[in-house]
């Protein structure tokens, strides 16, 4: 793991925490916060799905605000759902001034993939990124146990979700591991946190109306010293006052509105 002294992504004193709270009470957000597991990982190594080339977060985020959408298994039925929705927004997402990719641990054509269907369905046609020792998702996500009621199924799951993803349903199966829980985070130009959603139950999901939020809030701010964040939201239902009716935001027209 890199050190913080040579992490672009890397905190500076906690002395930054005040400065950021005062930042995001300015702009209106819900909360601010300095430090964030992220700055752990500037130089932790990504592999390309495909061709499993290796990059870092720090060079994803070098050239524009980063959205790293963090799916489970490639034959997931919500996850390619989710897939699909920032698909659509991708136009939406370059207009804010952003750029996405999505992250998996598995690689393609293994795993839930081994029928090689995620690229024959077409979710998603953007950069996907594998965390092939899934050290990454460790330290940002919770996995579902037997205790928390995932062990019956699909019950501890968005019910408005499962139907949305009813179209991914023929091709997509059950196998590999399906306890561990994504999100999705927004990143600056620097790095830092900008945004921070990490699903508490199979289909929650921020809604992609939050993050191009998030993005344009990005793009009209200052420019902020390193160690500084603009906003980061740990459960995206704190940030409602934000901007309410993008919630509802539903469909690629809406989104470039």
């Amino acid at each position: 793991m890199p050190s913080s002294e040579s992490s672009p992504l890397s905190p500076r004193a906690a002395s930054s925490a005040a400065p950021a709270a005062a930042t995001a009470a300015s702009c209106g957000c819900a909360s601010a916060a300095a430090f964030h597991e992220l700055d752990d990982f500037a130089d932790y190594e990504l592999r390309d799905a495909a061709t499993r080339r290796p990059t870092t977060l720090a060079a994803l985020s070098r050239g524009a605000p980063l959205v790293l959408v963090f799916l489970r298994r490639l034959g997931c039925q919500l996850c390619r759902l989710r897939a699909s929705e920032f698909e659509a927004a991708r136009p939406a997402i370059a207009q804010a001034g952003g750029s996405a990719v999505c992250v998996t641990f598995e690689f393609l054509g293994e795993g839930s993939d081994a029928d090689r269907s995620w690229e024959r369905v077409g979710a998603w046609r953007g950069a996907l990124l594998t965390d092939p020792t899934r050290e990454l998702y460790r330290s940002l996500f919770r996995r579902k146990t037997l205790l928390d009621g995932s062990f019956f199924g699909l019950l501890d799951m968005s019910a408005r979700r499962a139907a949305e993803s009813a179209a991914f349903a023929k091709e997509a199966n059950f196998k590999g591991d399906g306890m561990m829980l994504g999100g999705c985070f927004v990143l600056d130009r620097g790095g830092r946190v900008l945004l921070d959603q990490r699903s508490k139950f199979f289909g929650d999901d921020v809604p992609i109306g939050e993050v191009l939020a998030t993005l344009r809030r990005a793009k009209g701010a200052r420019a902020l010293p390193p160690g500084e964040a603009l906003v980061q939201i740990s459960d995206w239902r704190q940030g409602e006052e934000l901007a309410p009716a993008l919630k509802t935001c539903a469909t690629p027209q809406c989104m470039l509105d």
